[in-house]
């Protein structure tokens, strides 16, 4: 049984902003919320900073609007700010920052 789920993330490289696809394995309990995540048409978004820490980010890259941002040091802690990151989304808060991003 598979105690996992894959969350797809877009990572941006220093210097130019190239960009990857990397995978997060998530504990499965968060698939819902991922889903729900992703049935908006956002991404996950990752970077690493010019200093040295990560840069999270649930995003609607269309409309250039970051939903939500975890920003850590790079380093042991970042699957707990990246499930973090996930547990907090709002649906309704989100629907609220795309209203006032179209008025």
């Amino acid at each position: 049984m598979i105690d996992t789920i894959d969350i797809p993330f877009t990572q941006y490289h220093l210097p130019n902003g190239r960009q990857t696809k990397e995978i997060f394995a998530a504990p499965k309990e968060l698939k819902p919320k991922v889903d729900e995540i992703l049935s908006h048409g956002l991404e996950f978004t990752a970077e690493v900073l010019t200093n040295g820490y990560c840069s999270f980010c649930i995003s609607n890259n269309q409309m250039g609007l970051d939903v939500d941002c975890e920003i850590c040091p790079n380093g042991p802690t970042v699957p707990e700010h990246i499930i973090a990151l996930v547990k907090r989304f709002d649906s309704m808060y989100y629907e609220k920052l795309l209203i006032e991003k179209l008025c």
